[in-house]
């Protein structure tokens, strides 16, 4: 067996198949990702920036992103999913809804605001002649403020509506403005305390505030756990190196007071438990091109999953590493890693 395969096929195969009997929510911030691929040959006349011609209409495409990818990638691991969040009354929150209700996601918690676009995440990809294709440009559209008292209010409701059916619950606090998402104060106070209570399994995943998520198990990368406890500046610290990740996971995991996973790129996942234990599961060998888009919210959502349906912190995370060896394989598009496609790709490493 491959050294960095510990899990065996059995026991990947009885967590997959529990994980289908279990429902996870997803509350967050909701997205739209819209892709366009095309060819560039030359520079603009009117500026010095590319020109990216699109082959047909059917060159862009629509997919769920951000929380609504964590979403798609529960959907992908045939658990049950149902989702909290907000999309405008426009026609990308009409394809977002669309989409995640089609591959079987309730989205009867995904609140239609008429005073909030729907935030979307345009890329472009393009490739020039016998070069790689790559992504180019990107273009955002978001939300410039705090949602409304009652738009809060709502998103709680739903909250406890699906309190007593879901088995899981994953907060995703991905608003690139501060301040603009569905994650307030208030929401975090709710899950804290609904944490405590029902014993379920709680993740948080936050691009900028992860050390408020008390009482949850949190999956940052090594980035924003080292940024939140306040160990590493933008711009200024050196490289976010082994000591460095260790410090912030202990510091995270005592602020938290749960177990932490801290993804680290093409290096692996660190897992710190409640005991303050901690153990390193080291990524997985994959030739040839990657796109790492999406792979952290793969992780999220293969963690939830494994640990609803019993496994342990170190199965779990290696679960995750093998999911996201199937994600990053899949070029310019915010890929899913299938029960199938994760139990493959185990034999194939291992050599089964």
């Amino acid at each position: 067996m491959n050294p960095v395969i510990t899990i065996s096929s059995e026991r990947l195969k009885e967590i997959l198949e529990r994980q289908k009997s279990k429902r996870i929510c997803v509350f967050g911030d909701f997205y739209l990702d819209r892709y366009s691929i095309g060819i560039m040959e030359c520079i603009s006349r009117e500026a010095p920036i590319p020109i990216v011609r699109l082959k047909t209409p059917q060159s862009t495409r629509h997919l769920p992103g951000a929380a609504g990818n964590v979403a798609m990638n529960l959907a992908g691991l045939e658990t049950g999913v149902s989702v909290v969040g907000i999309i405008g009354d426009d026609m990308f929150g009409e394809h977002l809804e669309k989409f995640l209700s089609t591959h079987g996601v309730d989205t009867q918690g995904l609140i239609v605001a008429k005073d909030r676009p729907t935030g979307a995440f345009e890329k472009f990809y393009a490739s020039a002649f016998h070069s790689r294709i790559q992504q180019v440009a990107r273009v955002d559209t978001e939300a410039a403020k705090q949602i409304t008292s009652g738009q809060e209010k709502l998103l709680m409701e739903h909250f406890h509506r699906q309190l007593n059916g879901c088995d899981g619950f994953i907060f995703a606090d991905y608003a690139e403005i501060p301040g603009t998402g569905v994650i307030t104060e208030a929401v975090l106070e709710m899950a804290a305390v609904a944490s405590l209570k029902t014993k379920k399994i709680f993740i948080g995943d936050s691009r900028l505030r992860v050390d408020k998520f008390t009482e949850m198990m949190c999956v940052p990368n090594d980035y924003e756990a080292a940024m939140a406890t306040g160990i590493y500046e933008s711009h200024s610290s050196h490289a976010i190196d082994d000591a460095t990740v260790v410090q912030a996971g202990r510091r995270l995991r005592k602020k938290t007071r749960k177990a932490v996973f801290i993804t680290r790129g093409d290096k692996g996942i660190s897992v710190f438990d409640e005991k303050d234990n901690y153990l390193f599961k080291p990524t997985l060998p994959l030739d040839g091109e990657i796109d790492p888009t999406g792979a952290g919210d793969t992780v999220a959502s293969s963690i939830t999953a494994s640990l609803c349906a019993g496994a342990t912190l170190e199965e779990a995370a290696e679960i995750a590493n093998i999911a996201a060896r199937v994600t990053v394989g899949k070029i310019g598009t915010t890929g899913t890693a299938s029960s199938s496609e994760i139990l493959a790709c185990h034999d194939i490493l291992s050599g089964v």
